[in-house]
């Protein structure tokens, strides 16, 4: 049972503590990236002007045309001068002409300049188009809107009129509050003066005066003045640092400074999710609140530290000089939490760590711009609360809050903490800071609800999308089967078969449906299923009846149309597909067995076992562990079961004893029940800490115990996982409990199950602790042989008591470890038995291996066995073997023993020095189903054994392959040809393009999203700019119903009389009003009412001068506050318009024709390209960003090269450095400049800031030169790099604050005061500062150029753009000139790279790790084998020199020859005083070898013995450290680069393009290697040959591993290479792909020297015509496989097959054929130990299968025991048996390890 919810909090908290604390790199992220942004603010604020304004008193009273009201005369004029206009005719309406005519005169008589003359339009469109064209013809422009004004010749009563002027003249319509210090310092720029300044208020003025005085006929034509203003005192104002701009750039940055908070936390869970670490915790118990609580509390605690981190750096740095730290805290903590769970619901979406932190990113970046249009347009409450939903919004608004407060002097205090000041964000600080709890709860429930139902990519949703409205989720009841046994005696074991027996009484829960009915086992009928004894039936754990999977695979949404087939071809069936894995598996597995699933790729063996392990969900049927469906076993289930996938379920950053402790706690192994429930056994009782040690001892991982998991070899790392997925033992108790029947019942031996009594009866579900069933997924992929041992010696010795199960791509490993084998066949189970079993069943056969001698007769050899077994064929053997190989079949053991015996009998006449017998694998019955399709696969063929034992008896199609295979590379060796087949500079370039353009078009969404990027940007912040634009300009109804009701009218009357009509008149307004004295009302505005605190800052005061409506006089003055910049003309509309609704109230209409009562005015300025620095200064940073994303991209897309290794294969076909370079350069610029110039065509059609049309000519030049050297940058840099992960994130960072942080300067330094020097420097030396320089300077010029009162802007002078004064020419001419350096950077990296210095070395001492050992590995005869080999090198090497062909090619000498090879690794050095210092080590030492033309040698080591390291030193991929080595003749240590291109390399990786098809790689090597035109031939003849015609057109990404094989031999082969080196060509590939390419190497053998490495026993043996041994970087041993089984064999395998009772007599009667003890050892199927001491254990299993190892070491020991099994066979009841010699993986062991059981 899992641990306790609490245990496995503490000790995941106590994981991810580790994790946070190791991970250095994103932890130093998390907290310096704050305090480098806060810096860099901080010297921004000091550097901003600090503005102290003092109080400014009552201004002078004005008129409307700026004229003080003391001028004698009363004429002045408006505040700009106004050219002279032409005179136009007006419209047709009678009453407007008229109106407008009494304007212009009446505005001449206050006005001295140039006469004012009217234009008529008929339609407002008429009136734009002609400003446009002519702006400076136009003042201003009255609009009339009411429809019936074109039929009717009189004013409406209620007239709407709009005043439109210049809108750069007057201030922005959607601002509402002014800065005051624009007020203060300069009236003319104060937003409010506006409306004094552009002449609008004198227009209104003026139309307002001329409707009174012609719409009341009683009144006297009296044209004086009524309207006057005054601008009210303003108190003194301190502005610490808060300018538009610093807000922006603090908002800005303080977003992208807490960042990594959202992409560290989302990238270790995505880590964890795409590595399955996550999946199999939880399979492994842990629960998932534990895991997601857990992350939350982490984060939690390390956001405290970087929020408290960034809170003091900001105030001790006097960024935020009034707001405490307390309150800096509140107002940032939660938005981090927020972050923490808007990363666990993203990773929900995300499977891979790339795709997700580039996202985050993106977002984090789209999110912080926002607060450019808020601030600027001032959007509403409602609007930011719903964009605050995103929390780095709601984070901008919030320091956009701050830095207002903080230039108010004020900060954020509790006090003002729900408040919201005027001219700020329309959200309160304590509102934003409950957006942000609100957020992280929101993002925590789409966290838990994505995490169960968003589908994964491979297996799917774990729940349905409903799964929450259940009520099982809520209250699940308890999982599994419950099982009811009537009462009966019982009188010890409890066995599964009993409990199958059982009747069964409840189910799973109600909403589950089981498919199949549990209680019996599946019976095993088919004769291709080996039958179990009774007693192992009986323990029966796992059973699988009808159990399906299919896969439902949809085409993507822009695959719908078939573009091969024509549109609209896409059916249904095509557009969901379902494909079963797993075709109704029947099968029982059996408790204390090995089990080993077999077969092909995709024959559905992963499916199964993650089926069984609870990773991937059933389609149908079920499978019961223990009695537990895996579709719904709940804890119980996961508690029981180990999974171990074919990823390391690792977490790189724990040490080794720290993740075995960690699983155990999750898995509860320190949890004990008690002494009622349980008797613990001594081993349950074993703490966490003993459990952990041992493991660590019995897989050889202690002296690694403190080594972190990432540091480990790959075979370590699979060693750790197997021992995570086991980390518990089972536990067996005795329970006792009382029936209600009364009767005790006790003893009652129930494994890992609890009994309960309830109702009558007994219910019996199960409750485990440990690791009952352990399943793993190519378990020993990647380990080295000795690994493999450690790794099975390991499991046998815990199989008791446990179910293991594993699949494997190695029939011979199956063999030796497994119990049972079954073998799968596109899902369908074909059969399952005993190794002895299959071959019987199967018909396999004995391989004869005979030592020829000087007299040899294979003609009376051959007929000699003919007599005796039928059937029999020759196998052929490669050249020069000093053995012969017959096939015999088995079935025959008396006449095989006869057979041997007539040999030795026969010896010396036959010519026979010696022999070996060998039992073939079980991979011939694998073979048998590996080329049937899916169709085929239900149904199983047993072949006939005379067409099994026939070698020569071939298909046809087997005959045209073999035809193929050897006359498709006739050209190998063809020396002559290959000396012209030079490669061309040209078409390598060409290949090369084309290879990188197939990259881009094959994945168009990442092309898309990196170039698009730019694109996406600028039209977004053009956008942007343009809804600005349009907000500046957008209509303004010059009416307010607060004034006179929520803010209160002071009026005064100089005449006492007129009080009743102020009042009447205001009132029309509003109630709100409140008379005052005319001192006391001045004083309220001036600057002693301000500084009392009683001023008018929220009140309007209106001052009546003259009054009498009687009469119509009437004069007063509005008394304006200027911060409110749309109050003043406000206030005289209302006014005027009260005044001429009381002037009409009782007096008849006029006749005339001006009948209105009442006059409603709007402001709707005229259309200007306006310039806003601080907006249009932020369009070129968001655009520069944009752009400078695309660098790191392509510097990271050269890393992956380098990554892959494709560049070292590029360079060893023969791939000139200059046409890599070429190609990548041309076609990355390609894709930039189309990114780069779309952003300036957008640019362009926007036509703002700053794409004015003449200066799109310096943004032409200037994209031209920066994005070559920024590309040239990327590629430099890339060099430094070994990841592209890293390279990626890193070099994004750079590029971003290699361009800000010198922008930040150029910001800060008033005017063009910049040094030439300095500036011209960082052109040269940082081309992201040219970038976005150029564009500042191209901004600043442009704002020089036009003046902001200037109308209509669209060009400026051109010359302007180019003086050198305006730095553009340095940012153009600067990035021109660092091209020249980075290209000679790149030019002398590559150099290095490719021919790195060679440094002295010493010749290598000693192994130590060798020492005393000499004689244990290496016999007389392995001595002087190595002594010849080294004598044949020398040779050769003279004979080379002697000819004169160095550097040629000569059909005599040796291809490949190593000359005392040496290859050293440099240590690490460390820090200071050495710590974290690391010694060298030699890989390879004193090698002597040599390989002929026509040869294979096969090199066999374990990990780290030196194989790769020889493979890439003989490919000049890494240069040697001693001695030499010589390929064709030429010298690898020197001038050896124009030989690469005869060399095939496959390297052990995959060296490949995902996203090109099989054929381009072909194509491509064919270019590169200079295979002659037409190159289709040699590509049409290598896939064939490989068997890649039909997946030819295939992308290799989906493609399986033994596809990518084949092409990575296939790209090695092409072009004739006369010599291969192949590093594990067969690697993880299945065991008929494995066939397929051993039969095409050993087929084109014959004109090449063929070195491979391996670690593949089968692999050496197969195509090794002589099999090296190598340890430790020196070569042991070296002759022919067999050869080296009969010089170090010491033992043969006996198998016998007899009843469980006959196995101890077998034992003793072959004790007493080899009566020494130490000569015979002995095991059993289930055992668990491997001792000389032969013990019975209990349950030997299938058909008593047993497995000797007998001291037999030639012909004449082998007779004896065979003649001696024939004679006792009947009587020891032996009904079968199986006698072979060692293999080459026994051999191996023997000389390593000193132990040959494997």
């Amino acid at each position: 049972m899992a641990s306790p919810w609490h245990g496995q909090m503490l000790a995941t908290l106590h994981r991810n503590v580790r994790i946070k604390y190791r991970d250095a790199g994103h932890t130093f992220q998390e907290i310096v990236l704050p305090i480098y942004i806060i810096t860099l603010l901080v010297v921004v604020k000091l550097l901003e002007p600090q503005l102290d304004i003092p109080a400014s008193p009552l201004e002078p009273k004005v008129d409307p045309f700026c004229v003080p009201a003391e001028s004698t005369n009363g004429i002045g004029g408006v505040c700009l001068d106004l050219p002279s206009r032409p005179s136009e005719e007006t419209v047709e309406n009678a009453a407007v002409s008229k109106l407008v005519m009494e304007v212009t005169q009446q505005f001449g008589l206050h006005f001295e300049g140039p006469a004012l003359s009217p234009k008529g339009f008929d339609n407002e469109d008429d009136m734009l188009d002609f400003y446009y064209s002519h702006p400076q013809m136009i003042f201003a422009a009255l609009v009339f809107d009411d429809p019936k004004m074109r039929t009717e010749q009189d004013l409406p009563q209620d007239l709407h009129y709009t005043i439109r002027i210049n809108g750069s003249y007057l201030p922005s319509t959607s601002k509402t509050i002014g800065n005051k210090e624009d007020c203060q310092l300069d009236g003319y720029i104060c937003d409010a003066n506006g409306y004094l300044n552009s002449g609008f208020l004198a227009l209104q003025s003026v139309v307002s005066e001329v409707l009174r005085a012609t719409a009341v006929p009683e009144c006297p034509e009296k044209k004086a003045k009524t309207t006057f203003v005054q601008q009210q005192a303003l108190p003194a104002y301190h502005r610490s640092f808060a300018s538009l701009e610093f807000q922006l750039f603090t908002a800005l940055y303080m977003v992208l400074a807490l960042s990594p908070v959202l992409q560290t936390t989302l990238t270790h869970i995505v880590q964890e999710k795409q590595s399955l670490v996550k999946d199999c915790m939880l399979l492994m118990g842990l629960r998932e609140s534990v895991y997601w609580l857990s992350w939350l509390i982490t984060y939690a605690l390390m956001s405290a530290v970087t929020t408290l981190i960034l809170v003091m750096t900001a105030k001790w740095t006097t960024l935020f000089e009034y707001t405490s730290m307390g309150m800096l805290f509140l107002i940032i903590y939660p938005y981090t939490l927020s972050l923490i769970t808007m990363a666990f619901a993203l990773s929900t979406v995300f499977t891979k760590v790339q795709s997700a932190t580039s996202f985050s990113g993106l977002l984090i970046l789209c999110c912080s711009i926002v607060i450019i249009p808020i601030d600027l347009l001032q959007w509403t409450t409602g609007i930011c609360a719903f964009l605050s939903l995103m929390s780095p919004i709601g984070l901008a608004l919030a320091v956009d809050v701050i830095v207002r407060a903080e230039g108010r002097g004020q900060g954020i205090t509790f006090y003002n903490f729900w408040s919201t000041a005027k001219g700020t964000s329309p959200l309160s600080m304590g509102a934003l800071v409950c957006i942000f709890i609100g957020d992280a709860i929101i993002y925590g429930v789409i966290a838990w609800y994505l995490d169960n139902t968003w589908p994964h990519p491979e297996r799917g949703p774990k729940r349905h999308w409903r799964f929450c409205f259940t009520a099982h989720y809520w209250f699940p009841s308890r999982a599994g089967a419950s099982y009811m046994l009537a009462p009966q005696e019982n009188s010890g074991f409890v066995s599964q078969f009993q409990l199958d027996e059982a009747s069964f009484v409840v189910g799973t829960p109600s909403d589950v449906t089981l498919d199949v009915d549990p209680r019996q086992p599946v019976q095993e009928d088919d004769p291709n299923m080996e039958p179990v004894e009774p007693e192992l039936a009986r323990k029966a754990a796992i059973i699988c009846k009808e159990l399906k999977k299919a896969y439902h695979s949809k085409k993507k949404w822009w695959q719908f149309w078939d573009i091969e087939g024509g549109r609209g071809q896409a059916s249904r069936q095509q557009w969901k597909r379902e494909s079963e894995v797993i075709k109704g598996l029947n099968l029982n597995l059996y408790e204390g067995q090995l089990f080993a699933f077999v077969g092909h790729s995709r024959s559905g063996k992963s499916a199964l076992v993650s089926m069984l392990a609870g990773l991937s969900q059933r389609t149908s049927g079920e499978a019961f562990i223990y009695g537990l469906p895996i579709s719904d076993g709940g804890s119980e289930l996961r508690s029981l079961v180990g999974f171990c996938p074919q990823e390391d379920i690792i977490l790189d950053l724990l040490t080794v004893r720290e993740q075995l402790k960690y699983f155990a706690s999750i898995k509860g192994q320190s949890l004990h029940l008690g002494e009622d429930a349980f008797d613990q056994s001594k081993e349950s009782n074993k703490s966490t800490a003993e459990r952990t040690e041992d493991l660590l001892q019995e897989l050889h991982l202690l002296d690694q115990a403190e080594t972190q998991a990432m540091e480990l070899t790959a075979s370590a790392k699979r060693r750790l996982s197997l021992a995570i997925a086991m980390i518990g033992d089972p536990q067996l108790g005795r329970c006792t409990f009382q029936s209600l029947f009364g009767d005790a019942q006790k003893g009652h031996k129930v494994p890992a199950v609890y009994v309960n009594p309830m109702g009558d009866s007994f219910i019996l579900s199960y409750w485990f602790i440990g690791q009952q069933v352990v399943i793993m997924d190519q378990p020993t992929a990647n380990m080295d042989a000795e690994s493999r041992k450690i790794f099975w010696d390991m499991v046998k010795k815990h199989q008791k008591g446990r179910v293991f199960i594993f699949t494997t791509d190695s029939m011979e490993e199956a063999d030796m470890v497994a119990d049972r084998k079954a073998i799968l066949s596109h899902g369908v189970l074909k059969c399952c038995g005993s190794s002895l079993f299959l071959r019987n069943r199967f018909g396999l056969s004995y391989l004869l291996h005979i030592t020829k001698g000087e007299t040899y007769n294979a003609g009376a050899i051959l007929r000699l066995i003919e007599s005796h077994i039928p059937n029999v064929t020759v196998v052929p053997t490669a050249r020069g073997q000093a053995h012969s190989t017959y096939k015999l079949p088995l079935g025959f053991p008396a006449e095989t023993s006869s057979l041997m015996t007539q040999l030795t009998t026969n010896a010396a006449e036959l010519g026979i020095e010696g022999g070996a017998l060998e039992a073939t694998t079980l991979e011939e019955v694998f073979m048998q189903f590996h080329d049937e399709d899916e169709e085929a696969a239900g149904a199983v063929t047993v072949h006939d054994a005379s067409s099994l034992h026939t070698w020569g008896a071939e298909s046809s199609e087997e005959m045209e392959e073999e035809a193929l295979l050897t006359s498709n590379d006739s050209h190998v060796g063809d020396d002559s040809m290959s000396k012209f087949r030079k490669p061309q500079l040209r078409g390598q370039i060409v290949a090369m393009m084309r290879s990188r353009l197939a990259l881009y078009r094959r994945n168009l969404v990442a092309v898309l999203v990196t170039f698009g990027l730019p694109v996406v940007i600028t039209l977004g912040v053009l956008m942007a700019q343009t809804l600005i634009g349009q907000y500046d300009t957008m209509r303004l109804p010059l009416e307010n119903s607060k004034f006179g009701n929520s803010v209160p009218v002071l009026y005064s009357v100089a005449n006492s009389s007129a009080t009743v009509e102020a009042e009447n008149l205001l009132n029309y307004l509003g109630p709100n009003n409140r008379l005052l004295n005319q001192s006391a009302l001045l004083s309220r505005f001036d600057i002693d009412g301000i500084s009392r605190g009683d001023g008018g800052l929220d009140a309007i005061g209106i001052s009546f001068d003259q009054l009498d409506l009687q009469s119509c006089t009437v004069e007063y003055t509005v008394f304006y506050q200027p911060s409110h910049i749309h109050e003043l003309p406000t206030v005289v509309a209302m006014v005027d318009n009260s005044l001429l609704h009381s002037l009409r109230l009782n007096r008849p209409a006029n006749e005339s024709l001006f009948n209105p009562v009442s006059v409603h005015v709007e402001n709707h300025p005229l259309s200007v390209a306006s310039l806003r620095s601080a907006a249009d200064f932020l369009v070129i940073m968001l655009m520069s960003i944009g752009l400078l994303v695309v660098p790191p991209v392509l510097g990271a897309q050269v890393v992956v090269d380098k990554q892959l290794g494709l560049l070292s294969l590029f360079r060893v076909s023969g791939m000139k450095s200059f046409a890599y370079w070429f190609a990548t350069v041309v076609s990355d610029l390609s894709l930039y400049y189309i990114s780069s110039f779309l952003v300036l065509g957008i640019g362009m059609a926007f036509g703002h800031v700053p794409f004015y049309k003449d200066a799109n000519l310096a943004i032409f030049f200037l994209f031209l030169t920066t994005m070559p050297a920024l590309a040239l940058l990327s590629y430099v840099l890339s060099f430094f790099f070994l990841t592209a992960q890293g390279a990626a994130s890193l070099l994004y960072i750079y590029f971003i604050l290699a361009a800000l942080m010198p922008y930040f300067w150029i910001l800060v330094v008033p005017g063009n005061n910049i040094s030439y020097s300095w500036h011209s420097f960082l052109n040269v030396v940082d081309p992201p500062y040219a970038l976005i320089s150029g564009l500042h300077f191209i901004v600043n010029s442009i704002v020089e150029t036009k003046g902001i009162n200037d109308p209509a802007m669209n060009s400026f002078p051109r010359v302007y753009t180019f003086e050198w004064n305006n730095y553009i020419l340095l940012s153009i001419g600067g990035a021109a000139v660092a091209i020249v350096p980075l290209l000679l950077c790149i030019w002398q990296l590559e150099i290095h790279e490719i021919e790195p210095e060679a440094k002295p070395m010493q010749p290598p001492a000693a192994d130590p790790t060798a020492e005393g050992t000499e004689d244990s590995f290496q016999d007389v005869e392995s001595i002087n084998e190595l002594y010849r080999e080294k004598e044949r090198v020398l040779s050769n090497v003279e004979r080379w020199e002697a000819m004169g062909l160095m550097g040629g090619d000569s059909p005599e000498g040796d291809l490949i020859l190593c000359q005392n090879l040496g290859k050293n690794y440099d240590g690490n050095p460390g820090s200071c005083y050495g710590i974290g210092a690391t010694p060298g080590f030699w890989a390879i030492r004193d090698l002597w070898l040599a390989v002929g033309r026509g040869e294979i040698v096969a090199l066999v080591g374990g990990q780290k013995s030196g194989k790769s390291s020889l493979i890439h030193a003989l490919a000049g991929t890494i240069p040697i450290s001693f001695g030499d080595a010589l390929i064709n003749g030429e010298s690898v240590r020197h001038a050896y680069r124009n030989k690469q291109r005869l060399i095939g390399l496959c390297p052990q990786y995959e060296a490949v393009y995902y996203s090109m098809t099989v054929r381009e790689h072909l194509e491509l090597f064919a270019v590169l290697k200079g295979v002659p035109e037409p190159h289709s031939l040699a590509i049409e003849a290598t896939l064939q040959s490989m068997q890649l015609t039909d997946v030819a057109n295939d992308v290799v990404g989906k493609c399986n591993v033994g596809v990518r094989r084949r092409l990575s031999i296939g790209m090695a082969m092409i072009g004739g290479s006369s010599v291969l080196l192949l590093d594990e060509p067969s690697a993880g590939t299945d065991i008929a792909t494995k066939r397929r390419v051993w039969k095409h190497l050993a087929a084109q053998s014959g004109q090449r020297g063929t070195l491979i490495c391996t670690q593949s026993f089968e692999e050496a043996e197969a195509l090794g015509a002589r099999v090296g041994i190598i340890i430790n970087g020196q070569l042991k041993c070296i002759a022919s496989p067999q050869e080296l089984k009969l010089r170090y064999g010491s033992s043969y395998s006996l198998s016998v097959m007899a009843s469980s009772e006959n196995i101890p007599e077998i034992r003793e009667f072959i004790t007493t054929l080899y009566p020494s003890s130490e000569d015979v050892e002995f095991e059993a199927t289930t055992t668990n130990t491997v001792d000389n001491a032969v013990e019975l254990v209990e349950g030997i299993g299938i058909g008593g299968h047993a497995r000797f190892r007998v001291p037999v070491q030639d012909l004449f020991g082998l007779v004896r025991l065979l003649n001696e099994l024939e004679l006792k066979r009947e009587a020891l009841g032996i009904r079968d048996y199986v006698v072979s010699q060692p293999t080459l993986r026994q051999v191996f062991h023997r000389l390593t390890l000193g132990d040959s059981s494997l």
